[in-house]
């Protein structure tokens, strides 16, 4: 826990050898607070139906929290801007007046490269 007005410094261990998990050694990048490690790649692609056709969520904060959430088995997921979007099917977004849409997650494979 930090007092106000210090940082907290995470500190990640990793073994220094498979073999022997006794010994272990400071990850020096773990120390940079300024440069977190960039997020994996998404697997999928998620879509909701705007006038007859699928466009992509356009922030990649939702495709992260929509991935994610499916992924965790999670049935339903709320989106900052205030939708929710259910994930077992069928799948569908729920605006925050009640209008329901679509959804669908397609793997970068079938989708392309965005």
């Amino acid at each position: 826990m930090a007092v106000e007005g210090e940082a907290e410094v995470l500190v990640l261990l990793k073994p220094a050898n498979l073999q022997d998990a006794r010994e272990a050694s400071v990850d020096p990048l773990s120390l940079d607070g300024l440069h977190a490690p960039p997020p994996p790649p998404l697997a999928a692609v998620w879509e909701v139906k705007l006038s007859g056709a699928f466009q992509p969520y356009k922030a990649e904060e939702e495709q992260r929290a929509l991935e994610q959430a499916w992924a965790r088995g999670e049935s339903q997921v709320q989106l900052e801007r205030g939708h929710v979007v259910h994930l077992a099917a069928p799948m569908r977004q729920v605006a925050q007046h009640g209008k329901l849409r679509e959804v669908r997650r397609r793997a970068l494979s079938e989708a392309g490269a965005l």
